[in-house]
């Protein structure tokens, strides 16, 4: 009989065993979380991309003759990371013929207008257009502008320069430098 206590013992101690091993405890996690921390840093570059200079116009120097210069795609980046927003201006200097004494025209006489902004793969254009242009003069003319949290990636944009002839215009080659800014 000894044999019987100890065998169903036994099979008690192992039955209990066994329920113990397959219930799952009352404190056992049914979902677990992890936080996940991405730092992304800007790469520090606001840049601008002038095109090559186009080929030389010609025009007549009756007064009021419009000349215009088409400029090919400017590339604007932003790659800061900050979305600041951005202003591309442009300013020229005065039209001068390099003679002795020299022949000029003032850059008030000089139009610029934007063409369509167009947003790379790294852009949208959310926030992001042509500036108002107009005649250069005393202030840059503002060309392209993205506003505060948009701006962020790559655009172009063609533009067009147009002279109005002067005036009282003495016939020669005219030269000035356009000079496109961002900030």
């Amino acid at each position: 009989m000894k044999f019987r206590r100890i065998a169903a013992v036994s099979a008690t101690l192992l039955g209990a065993a066994s329920i113990a091993t397959f219930a799952p405890a009352a404190h056992a996690a049914t979902s677990g979380q992890n936080t996940l921390t991405f730092q992304l840093s800007g790469a520090a570059s606001l840049a601008i991309a002038v095109p090559s200079n186009p080929s030389a116009v010609s025009g007549s120097v009756t007064t009021g003759s419009v000349v215009p210069v088409t400029l090919s795609n400017s590339t604007v980046t932003d790659n800061t990371g900050s979305l600041l927003g951005w202003t591309v201006t442009a300013d020229a200097t005065t039209l001068t013929d390099g003679a002795s004494p020299a022949h000029t025209i003032a850059t008030t006489n000089l139009v610029w207008l934007t063409g369509t902004v167009a947003a790379g793969t790294t852009g949208l254009l959310s926030g992001v257009a042509a500036g108002g242009g107009g005649a250069f003069g005393v202030a840059p003319i503002t060309v392209a502008r993205a506003l505060a949290n948009f701006g962020g990636g790559t655009y172009t944009y063609p533009a067009t320069v147009t002279l109005t002839v002067p005036v009282n215009t003495y016939a020669a080659t005219y030269t000035t430098t356009v000079t496109q800014t961002i900030a």
